[in-house]
């Protein structure tokens, strides 16, 4: 008879006890204590996939989280420049 991953695993820690759930941190104390959690947000950087994969016309909607996303974010912001440039009409000098 064949068991699916899930229920062998749930009837393995089911089986071990309540001692296969204590946390054994240093971070817990004695056994039984609370630890509580705080929701801290981790901020994740952005790579230049990203800033590149973005249309010029977005960039100005895009806020940066970190110097890094502020220099790919310029970066981006440069190359939006200089393909404006290359199709604006130049001036011409008589």
């Amino acid at each position: 008879m064949k068991y699916p991953a899930v229920t062998i695993a749930l009837f393995t820690a089911l089986a071990a006890g309540p001692a296969a759930f204590a946390n054994t941190s240093q971070e817990a104390g004695k056994p039984g204590d609370t630890v509580k959690l705080s929701p801290k947000v981790q901020v994740v950087d952005r790579d230049w996939d990203f800033f590149q994969g973005l249309p010029c016309t977005r960039l100005s909607g895009v806020e940066p989280q970190s110097e890094r996303e502020q220099a790919l974010l310029e970066r981006r912001r440069q190359q939006c420049l200089q393909q404006y440039r290359s199709f604006a009409p130049r001036s011409v000098t008589r």
